[in-house]
């Protein structure tokens, strides 16, 4: 009796032990399906890569003169000195970060024609980060201009930042409107998911990419939409001084990585400071604006190729 006793404690202990694995086994097989998954999708050859050349502008504004009216001229400057010599590398597009231009585009009427001017002396498009109004509504916009100096499209900021951009609820309680923390006050928000459209040149084929702006990349289902609806690249404009000189810009940056490998296009991103770089479709970042070690609180320029 007693060792029938033990061998039926046995085979319970062992029955119990197998439950106890059965969870593990589940894991182990969930891993063995995303690393195969993964590695056959990267070993897959995809379709004809076109190939444009972008150039990425960071000029590290100090966030304490950034809407300085007094140094606004010598803002745009620095941005129109760093542009003309990224125009050297012949890159098919220019970018310029969120907010860059120090006021509000077409209403500050000397800066934006400075602006025009460049582009039409370059002759290589340009997106610049900039507010803009219409009636009484702000946006935090997003602008193509042409090489010939005109206003391709434009992108307003969908998501807003919560007590930076608006208030939440200040539409039914108007009182709220007080609690915006931003300089310039309560900005509205866009509706329409823009894909721009860019000619590289008369030989190569039209380019289309969408503009993600400050935080919009950590969110998967903005990226998706753009992208669904024709994006061969995302761009992603910001101004990540609010960080100061810690480990948030590149937290902020690995958002984008993400939305790279979600979507399998490649991402640009384009900060006032902050990381400044280039990420393939498969996520890995592959050049930056950097100065020796640095990436943020830098000023310089990147021109890379982003193969489509």
């Amino acid at each position: 009796t007693t060792i029938l006793h033990r061998a039926r404690g046995i085979r319970h202990r062992k029955k119990n032990l197998l439950y106890a694995l059965y969870p593990m086994l589940y894991v182990i097989l969930i891993l063995m399906f995303v690393y195969s998954y993964g590695f056959l999708r990267l070993g897959q050859k995809g379709p004809s890569i076109d190939t444009i050349k972008v150039s990425i502008i960071q000029g590290n504004i100090p966030q304490e003169l950034k809407w300085n009216m007094e140094v606004a001229g010598d803002i745009l400057n620095k941005y129109n000195n760093l542009t003309r010599l990224a125009a050297f590398d012949s890159p098919d597009l220019i970018i310029w970060p969120e907010t860059s231009f120090p006021g509000f585009f077409g209403v500050d009427k000397r800066f934006t024609e400075q602006v025009l001017n460049l582009v039409r002396k370059i002759r290589i498009p340009l997106l610049l980060g900039a507010n803009s109004e219409k009636g009484i509504r702000n946006f935090n916009s997003a602008i193509l201009i042409s090489r010939k100096g005109g206003i391709i499209d434009k992108y307003d900021k969908i998501h807003l930042v919560p007590f930076g951009e608006y208030v939440p609820f200040s539409g039914r309680f108007p009182i709220l409107h007080r609690l915006v923390l931003g300089e310039l006050g309560e900005f509205t928000a866009g509706r329409d998911y823009k894909v721009f459209e860019l000619k590289a040149d008369s030989r190569k084929p039209i380019a289309k990419f969408a503009t993600l702006i400050c935080f919009e990349d950590i969110f998967p289902e903005m990226a998706k939409k753009f992208v669904q609806r024709g994006a061969q690249f995302l761009v992603v404009i910001t101004n990540d001084a609010w960080y100061g000189n810690s480990g948030a810009a590149y937290q902020h940056a690995a958002g984008s990585v993400f939305r790279a490998i979600e979507n399998r296009v490649p991402v640009v991103r384009c900060a006032n400071t902050g990381y400044s770089c280039f990420i393939d479709s498969r996520g890995r970042i592959y050049d930056s604006v950097r100065e020796k070690d640095a990436h943020l609180f830098i000023t310089g320029y990147k021109t890379s190729d982003v193969k489509l």
